[in-house]
């Protein structure tokens, strides 16, 4: 692992070579041999076929600890006298094990890569254990735990009863005997060694290792991971771990498991184990101790604890089983190349694959290729000849015997594959570089083996993997005998998930460029692997993967290429990417196949009639076209190409559910024709119609209003600046129309005479949801017939002229009129296009209309124009009755250049308003002092949960700033009070789902003495005419109280007849009147609570005191109030209404509650005057804040 890159590229080297001595058997004679030479291991076999059925077992497997490399002796003899052509491998373990081999070629190049291997393996073997890194000592044992370790493990296991293991030091002196003895290659039993010793050995080993158990990039993250104790996090960190020292790790965590189980015994429990190997296993090595620092210690040794504590959650079976593994098994290793193959051979085809295949694949990739020799039948002789055929990922070679290539395809590119028995495969398929198909039959060298199988399975899977989405009759015909054969063929393909890495689109994307020979781009497939498929995005627009804004381009081709077989995206967006015939060819090509793309938007590509024409032709020839939603907006389609559009659409079009033909350049006839060939049919999808920035006479008017009423099916139609006649549409709607839902008509200058027709289109479309008349030349009157529509909850008005007295009889009809207006989305933007005198009215106007209750306002826009016209100051007077406010949710105000005003104005409403939930206000030259108030503002609020950044403000914040710094914390500020309301809201939200306990009141009986008490008490209240007096007002009560004493008063009170029916007594219809008048009263109370909670004792006694000599007393207040209202006298209390009086009425006073209330439905205000009176609390609603002061009126009063 410490080698640079050139020496790993001799880790691993085989090949066939003449040898003599140990490894061959024979020490006087050359023997052919293939030598297999990887991780300290060398391996000798001998040459011949060696196929998956019956592999022979290697000759000889000899580590090389202890070896060496000698140049070879002088000889007389051809074969070995020169030492370039030959060298002495020496194993010198002892005199008894002691042993040389010769190793002789007659290419002297191999011999120097042979003899470089041998060299880095003969180093790897002898690297020193002790302050070596984990994956050495790995691959010098050929196993994935050290060996030192499995013996320490080994020795430890039989003594783990014995009390202090790791506590307890071991002899200092033989812990570094035996350390040296294991670094000098020798064999310890530590089996015979004092258990606390090896203890003492293992601790030093993993304290000495060069990289941590725990590598170094990890250790933070594990830190982190244990201060939080996440397992979530600590299960994510394990994976990331390199395999060898996640084997060690395992390995480890599973032995020390054992060591806690016997914490009676040996006084070790997770804890203890924690404390010792912490420090051991998590260090930092860029400290000069080594250790943890003292801050991390306590986190290291809790990582440790946990995953002790969780090892079978954080290590699974496969993980605590990785020490059982060989790294280097002979068994497999020759099976890794063909035997076969010479090495002359080997080079040759490298070199060729080299100038063929792409720059991404790198030699190393190449031991994934499958290598095959076999026989070919030449069609001219009629003879078998030798060929080797190398199956790589995306292409099939073929090469002659000796290593010139002959044919070579792409997967994409084969025909057909036939092959009815192991002996006999038929290839055909089209060549590079050629357009003739071209037909192979192979056949096996040995009968006995499998290679033909191994070659089918190799190209069956690799071309599945690389086209998941393909359909099923696209690709290469697969005929395969027996049926048993073909079974277990076919088997050998397995997709765990046909959705990883975007559908399989990255592999198609790789194996298409490999077919078209473009250079592959990194950063993309990054892209769909980690944006696109880990957040499940399934929309490819062409702008966010290609920065290249010259269309066509390789990348463009290959991406839409791809898309022919892929099933993850459906919807496909290129606005305004000029993509010319060349693209065009390449999009009509992918929608002929591709069966997932449920939208298609080309919008503003120049597309001609012929380009627009032929993908319409090659959509309706795809019979799994999946396609409903279609925008060819922006292309010049014309008259004509729109008859041949209509023609060749009637496959399709009526399973489209939207359609976009804006500005595609038709004329009246052109319109007519789209119109009329629209689907007409029941069974029609087609519910969302565009035809903006067409031409529409009365023909087309009159052909759209027939097709809007045939089958009552079109939910949105827009048809902004395409001057429709609404008399043609409207005569032919009916008197009801109930599939409209939005209609838009901005952009068209209506005429005064079309008004009324429109108007009367509005009214017939019951279900009209959203109605968009903005920049159309509309009066204010006309507006207000729409407005009366109860049916649209949502308007545009904008950019219309309207005047300020215009505005203002709007304002007014809003206010005096809330029952016949039913808006819920109401867009004024621009609409103070001239100022005259009467600007100040209406924006007071303006203002009464967003304090009315009545109106369900949710979202309103007030936006400006920049400069020239925006409200600049106005907007505030506007934005200020927000505060009183309760229906609106969203308010957008941009575009007024207001400045720091409108910034002072929104603190002030957000602290008081709670229904606000989004809010916009950028270009109004918002300074920093104003953000600043904002933002003290903004933390007392807790509803504001949206607000769209301010780009043009804050960009004009940063260029007149030398120290953008503050500007920057205050908006970080902002956007997490923003993100923490957000957060807030939702779970607020959740909460209320939530089911809920009933309260379990029990109701109270009053006795017989507590009645009688009760109606001689009404009798002394009933000469009181009007509303109670204030000493009759008690502490409000809850909801809970309110209605317990009512329902217990109608149980006492209900009678039994004589024939078992039940009647009201005349206490109980008394009583009934006297409490409707307290429940309606308490329901004004409690509306008016709200107003006084803001302010204190002192102030409501300073307003009581100024106000003691000029307010008439409440009750007579009251009187005066009432008898106004009834025509008598004000100063005349002795008048009373014409309604009969209530003189002989018992006055129903509130019983006693059985219930403890410790919270009031609405504050109390105790102030001076009341106490003065004599009338003891005054509840807070029955107290009025006006613009002026603070003054107490009656509930008849409000």
């Amino acid at each position: 692992s410490t080698m640079g890159d050139e020496i790993q590229a001799y880790l691993a080297l085989d090949g066939v070579i003449d040898i003599k001595g140990y490894l061959s058997g024979s020490s006087k004679k050359w023997i052919s041999r293939y030598v297999f030479v990887m991780d300290s291991v060398v391996a000798t076999f001998s040459p011949g076929d060696l196929s998956e059925g019956n592999a022979p077992y290697p000759d000889f497997i000899v580590p090389l600890t202890n070896c060496s490399i000698e140049d070879a002796p002088p000889s007389k003899k051809k074969k070995g006298n020169d030492h370039e052509h030959c060298f002495v491998l020496k194993n010198n373990a002892g005199k008894k094990k002691s042993w040389s081999c010769s190793f002789g070629s007659d290419d002297i190049e191999f011999i120097k890569r042979l003899r470089k291997a041998f060299e880095v393996n003969i180093c790897l073997a002898n690297t020193v254990l002790f302050g070596g890194t984990v994956e050495d000592a790995c691959y010098k044992c050929n196993q994935l735990v050290p060996r030192i370790l499995q013996q320490s493990v080994e020795a430890i296991d039989k003594h783990l009863k014995i009390e202090g293991l790791f506590r307890v030091p071991g002899a200092q002196t033989a812990i570094e005997q035996v350390r040296d003895r294991f670094n000098n290659g020798e064999y310890v039993d530590l089996k015979q060694e004092d258990p606390h010793m090896v203890c003492g050995l293992m601790k030093l080993y993993l304290r000495e290792l060069s990289e941590p158990l725990i590598p170094m990039h990890l250790y933070r993250s594990f830190i982190d991971a244990g201060c939080s104790n996440s397992i979530e996090d600590l299960e994510l960190l394990v994976a990331r771990i390199p395999v060898f020292n996640l084997s060690v790790l395992a390995y480890l965590i599973m032995f020390l498991v054992r060591v806690s189980k016997k914490s009676k015994y040996n006084k070790m429990d997770e804890t203890n184990i924690a404390t010792v190997f912490g420090p051991t296993v998590l260090r930092d090595t860029t400290r000069n101790g080594g250790g943890p620092d003292l801050s991390d210690m306590n986190s290291a040794n809790n990582v440790i604890d946990l995953l002790l504590r969780h090892h079978e959650h954080l290590f699974n079976q496969n993980c605590r089983e990785l020490w059982k593994i060989v790294i280097i098994n002979p068994d497999e290793a020759k099976l890794h190349k063909r035997f076969t193959i010479s090495q002359d051979e080997s080079i040759i085809i490298n070199q060729t694959l080299r100038d063929f295949l792409p720059v991404e694949y790198h030699p190393e990739l190449w031991k994934h290729f499958l290598r095959r020799r076999v026989n070919m039948l030449n069609d001219r002789s009629g003879l078998l000849e030798e060929r080797i055929i190398v199956a790589g990922e995306h292409r099939l070679f073929v090469f002659y015997s000796g290593g010139r290539i002959e044919y070579h395809a792409h997967f994409s590119k084969i025909v057909s594959i036939s092959s009815l028995s192991k002996s006999k495969m038929v290839v055909v398929f089209t060549p590079y570089g050629s357009k003739e198909m071209v037909t192979c039959e192979f056949s096996p060298i040995s009968h006995g083996n499998f290679d033909l199988d191994s070659i089918i399975e190799h190209i069956y899977i690799k071309y599945n993997l690389s086209f998941i989405g393909r359909s099923i009759d696209y690709g290469f015909d697969l005929e395969l005998g027996p049926p048993e054969r073909e079974e277990r063929i076919r088997n050998k393909l397995v997709i765990d998930d046909p959705n990883i890495n975007c559908g399989g689109f990255v592999a198609t994307y790789k194996s298409i460029c490999d077919l078209m020979e473009f250079e592959l781009h990194p950063f993309l497939i990054w892209t769909f692997e980690n944006v696109f498929y880990t957040r499940n995005v399934k929309t490819f627009q062409i702008n966010e993967l290609i920065r290249d804004t010259k269309f066509p381009n390789p990348l463009f081709i290959s991406l839409i290429e791809s898309l022919k077989y892929n099933i993850w995206f459906d919807a496909f967006i290129s606005d305004g990417d000029e993509l010319r015939n060349e693209g065009f060819n390449a999009l009509i090509e992918m929608f002929r196949t591709n069966s997932a793309i449920s939208k298609v938007v080309l919008r503003n590509n120049g597309g001609t009639r012929v380009s627009i024409t032929a993908l319409v032709e090659a959509i309706s020839s795809n019979p799994r076209t999946a396609i409903e939603h279609l925008d060819l907006s922006g292309n010049n389609i014309d008259d004509k190409g729109i008859e041949k559009f209509m023609q060749l659409s009637q496959n399709f079009i009526h399973k489209l559910v939207s359609l976009n033909l804006s500005g595609t350049n038709l004329n009246r006839n052109g319109t007519l024709c789209l119109i009329r060939n629209l689907p007409q049919s029941p069974e029609s999808k087609l519910r969302k119609l565009i035809l903006n920035n067409l031409r529409l006479d009365n023909e087309s008017s009159k052909a759209l209003g027939e097709y809007i009423s045939s089958f009552g099916l079109l939910e949105e139609l827009s048809l902004a600046n395409s001057s429709p006649v609404f008399l043609q549409i409207a005569l032919q709607l009916g008197t009801s129309l109930d599939c409209m839902k939005k209609l838009d008509v901005s952009n068209n200058k209506i005429q005064v005479k079309q008004r009324n027709d429109l108007i009367t289109i509005v009214e017939r479309s019951v279900n009209l949801e959203e109605l968009n008349i903005s920049n159309s030349s509309m009066d204010v009157d006309t507006i207000i017939e729409l407005l009366k529509c109860n049916n649209v909850k949502k308007i545009n008005i904008s950019d219309n002229e309207i005047s300020d007295a215009d505005l203002i009889r709007f304002a007014l009809f809003l206010v005096d009129n809330p029952e016949l207006v039913n808006i819920e989305e109401l867009d004024m933007s621009r609409v103070f296009m001239r100022r005259t005198r009467q600007r100040s009215e209406t924006i007071e106007a303006l203002a009464e209309v967003l304090v009315q209750d009545s109106l369900r306002i949710k979202k309103l826009k007030i936006c400006g124009g920049g400069k020239s016209l925006g409200l600049k100051e106005d907007i505030v007077h506007i934005t200020f009755s927000l505060i009183n406010n309760n229906t609106i949710e969203a308010f957008d105000c941009s575009g007024h250049h207001a400045g720091d005003e409108l910034a002072f104005c929104l603190s002030k409403v957000i602290q008081l308003n709670n229904t606000l939930q989004e809010l916009a206000w950028d270009e109004n030259l918002i300074n920093f002092y104003g953000l600043q108030i904002f933002n003290l503002a903004l933390q007392r609020n807790d509803t504001l949960a949206k607000m769209e950044t301010s780009i043009q403000d804050l960009s004009l914040l940063y260029r007149n700033t030398s120290d953008p710094k503050p500007l920057q914390e205050l908006v970080q500020k902002i956007d997490q009070k923003i993100y923490e309301n957000a957060l807030n809201i939702e779970h607020t939200r959740a909460n209320i789902t939530e089911e809920r306990v009933p309260i379990h009141v029990e109701k109270y009986v009053p006795t017989q003495a507590e009645k009688s008490s009760e109606t001689s008490e009404k009798s002394e209240n009933s000469s009181i005419i009007g509303p109670e007096p204030i000493d009759d007002i008690k502490k409000p009560k809850t909801a809970e109280q309110q209605l317990v004493p009512e329902e217990v008063k109608q149980e006492q009170l209900v009678e039994d007849t004589n024939d078992g029916s039940v009647e009201e007594s005349e206490d109980l219809k008394i009583s009934r009147s006297g409490s409707v008048r307290r429940r309606r009263k308490r329901k004004v109370k409690r509306r008016k609570t709200k107003k006084l909670k803001s302010l204190s004792p002192e102030e409501i006694e300073r307003i009581m005191n100024e106000k003691k000599n000029n307010n008439p007393d409440p009750v007579d207040s009251k009187f005066e109030s009432w008898n106004t209202e009834t025509g008598s006298s004000v100063n005349d209390k002795s008048k009373v209404p014409d309604e009969p009086l209530v003189d002989d009425e018992p006055k129903v006073v509130d019983e006693p509650q059985p219930v403890k209330i410790e919270e009031a439905d609405e504050p109390v205000v105790d102030t001076v005057e009341s106490v003065k009176n004599g009338k003891g609390v005054v509840p807070a609603s029955n107290l009025k804040e006006d613009s002026d002061s603070l003054e107490y009126v009656s509930s008849e009063d409000e």
